[in-house]
């Protein structure tokens, strides 16, 4: 009888993790540099008319924006104000995120360095005014965030 139940826990949590893996894809930006997991529901649109060594895309979900990314050397730092920083990982890259909330929503900025010099050195994830679960989905696409080494070493 457990031998049952286990076979079907494992039947269960395996589907499970295939059936997610299903509902989404992920997205190559920075010349093939990095890519994102991008769930079912949200379109990535790139931003036309930007100088060749940045990049900036939006993940729209509903036909709103909630997460920008700004793939390049000079991010924006100054909309982060006097906001405390949490050093993280992501993507095997130290990162600097500052959080906030407010009655208009959600926000955060996240700096990714990926390296000292060429293109682009900085991914900046941002995202403001967001609902509980547009971050939550905003905040999944961020923490997928990966590195092809291959491609950054061109």
């Amino acid at each position: 009888m457990t031998r049952k139940i286990y076979l079907w826990v494992c039947i269960v949590f395996f589907l499970g993790v295939a059936s997610a893996a299903a509902d989404e894809t992920r997205y190559a930006f920075a010349d093939n540099q990095a890519s994102i997991a991008v769930p079912s529901g949200v379109s990535i649109q790139p931003s036309a008319g930007l100088p060749p060594d940045n990049e900036l895309l939006s993940a729209i979900r509903g036909g709103r924006r909630i997460l920008g990314i700004y793939a390049g050397n000079y991010p924006d730092t100054q909309s982060v104000g006097d906001q405390p920083a949490t050093k993280e990982t992501i993507g095997g890259y130290p990162a600097l995120t500052y959080r906030a909330s407010s009655g208009h929503g959600r926000s955060r900025q996240t700096y990714v360095q990926i390296r000292d010099n060429g293109f682009p050195n900085v991914i900046h994830f941002f995202y403001s005014g967001v609902t509980d679960e547009e971050a939550g989905i905003a905040d999944k696409m961020i923490e997928s965030l990966q590195f092809n080494r291959a491609a950054a070493q061109k």
